[in-house]
């Protein structure tokens, strides 16, 4: 971003204006209009940027802003090592973008004694140079085609994607950008249209291999993960990141089919002309474009490890170690945690594992159980849950109940008692904590993005699993990666915030909670 972007945006997150910048900071009305036009930048020698920084930093009124700059202040830190205070790092974010490399002016004439001091001075002496005449290779013509302004782009990468869901052989496809995705996200459609090619692609097989742009603004990242995490869920996509967050002055994007077709498009996002991308058919530009993007993922780092039925034990242990550690919890699945139900509900699963593995399991389940009970004394826990898959739980004559990471990919069928049991248990932890809260989920749309069940631990990590069964052996997938922790973990509070308070409130749950028990049969 550079200065006048940054400006802008600030602008809108803090909802502040000319009038009042001017008012505080004694800079002219035109001279704020030039800053944000893009026609001149602050004075670092005057202090307006330190002065900006200042102002900026104290109009923050409300959690959501400070979450923001403070992302961004974080973000902003692993590059200025140096600083020490956010005023400090914050000012160098806003100057960044207006560092250019001082490059020295000769003032020369074209004339012969000018040439040949020239050469001196790249050859390191006074001899003439005698220059090889080079003829164009027609055997490395390209075929490329070119596709320009936004829309252009768009229906590039629409053309790849349907040359890829088309393909009869599985093969493998390589997926990365930095740029902005302003030009994504400006029509509603197209990330639609994206997220269905991607689907199809991978359920017909093809490898994925995508690298993550951890450091975007939220609500972009958020929208990549919604549409990316269902579909690493389906053991297709190898999901990679940088452990190093910077921003680059060049930034790029790079779609590859393996020795079929590349795109690739290039931006500083210094004007309106660089909004072109190309379609590359050639080999010799494919195959550069998959060696810059294997050499791009050697520096990179999983962003998910992917449990399945033959980890399940490992990923009951990671369970239990997340949940111990006392940072707060937001959940939203499709049924309440698995932590209200009956021990025999576990031990009937254990029965049908060997017996090693099956004592072990109990093992872990119990130290599960204790450890969340005791767990919910120090911690913020928040629970949702659609309202209608627990009444459905009750009224299916076979009370079937879905949870990957306890049972695999198997439906457990409940008894009525242990049904029964279970609306005891939840009653009874609502009743005696505070702060555990469990909210019903009455209005489906507010969950319209979260198409998986979500556990986020604060700070520790997110565990992310279907809400289904599948006919593949994949049951859990766990994230580390901070930024994404903090990214689903704010956005899953602002969806919270959309949830009408009165469906929050303790009476209101245990009403409801109370009612749902005398379905039981």
């Amino acid at each position: 971003m550079f200065f006048h972007e940054k400006f802008s945006y600030l602008y809108r997150l803090l909802n502040v204006n000319h009038k009042l910048v001017s008012k505080q900071c004694g800079f002219d009305v035109s001279l704020l209009s030039r800053w944000k036009n893009g026609n001149r930048v602050p004075s670092y020698k005057n202090g307006q940027y330190r002065e900006l920084a200042r102002f900026f930093l104290a109009q923050i009124k409300t959690q959501a802003q400070r979450e923001e700059l403070n992302m961004i202040i974080a973000g902003h830190r692993t590059i200025a090592t140096h600083l020490n205070s956010d005023l400090d790092v914050f000012e160098d974010w806003l100057i960044i973008s207006n560092t250019k490399p001082q490059i020295p002016l000769m003032n020369y004439s074209t004339n012969s004694d000018t040439l040949t001091h020239l050469r001196s001075i790249i050859t390191g002496s006074d001899s003439t140079i005698d220059y090889p005449v080079i003829q164009l290779d027609q055997s490395t013509k390209t075929e490329v085609y070119i596709y320009k302004d936004n829309v252009g782009k768009r229906n590039a990468v629409l053309y790849f994607l349907k040359t890829a869901l088309e393909l009869t052989e599985v093969t493998d496809i390589y997926i990365f950008s930095d740029e902005d995705s302003g030009w994504w996200m400006e029509d509603d459609h197209f990330p639609v249209l994206w997220a269905n090619y991607l689907k199809g692609i991978a359920t017909k097989g093809h490898r994925l291999s995508v690298i993550f742009l951890n450091s975007r603004p939220s609500e972009q990242y958020i929208r990549a993960l919604n549409t990316w995490f269902p579909l690493m869920l389906n053991g297709k996509v190898n999901a990679f990141y940088f452990p190093n967050y910077t921003n680059p002055i060049v930034k790029s994007t790079t779609f590859v089919i393996k020795d079929k077709l590349a795109y690739v498009s290039l931006s500083s996002q210094l004007s309106e002309y660089e909004k072109i991308g190309y379609l590359h058919f050639d080999l010799t530009s494919i195959h550069m474009q998959t060696a810059l993007f294997l050499g791009r993922m050697a520096t990179c780092r999983s962003l998910v490890t992917t449990y399945t039925n033959e980890t399940q034990l490992s990923l009951l242990e990671r369970v239990v170690i997340t949940e111990s550690a006392e940072f707060n919890m937001i959940i939203f699945n499709n049924y309440a945690s698995p932590f209200f139900l009956p021990l025999s509900v576990f031990e009937r699963y254990a029965s049908t594992l060997p017996k090693d593995v099956g004592e072990r399991y109990m093992s872990i389940v119990r130290r599960y159980l204790t450890s969340r009970g005791q767990m919910i004394v120090n911690i913020d826990m928040k629970e949702v849950i659609h309202l209608k898959t627990i009444r459905d739980l009750i009224l299916d004559p076979e009370h079937t109940f879905f949870e990957s990471r306890f049972f695999a990919n198997r439906m457990m069928k409940l008894t009525s008692d242990e049904v029964r049991q279970y609306c005891v248990n939840i009653i009874s932890l609502v009743e005696s904590h505070k702060n555990y809260q469990l909210i019903f989920l009455r209005k489906p749309s507010i969950q319209r993005d979260m198409n998986i069940n979500i556990t986020v631990r604060e700070h520790i990590g997110v565990i992310m699993t279907p809400t289904s069964p599948s006919s593949l052996n994949h049951i859990a997938l766990v994230t580390t990666e901070g930024n994404t922790v903090y990214t689903v973990y704010k956005y899953l509070s602002q969806l919270l915030s959309q949830i009408p308070s009165v469906y929050k409130e303790k009476d209101e749950t245990l009403n409801t909670l109370r009612e749902l028990s005398k379905l039981i049969i």
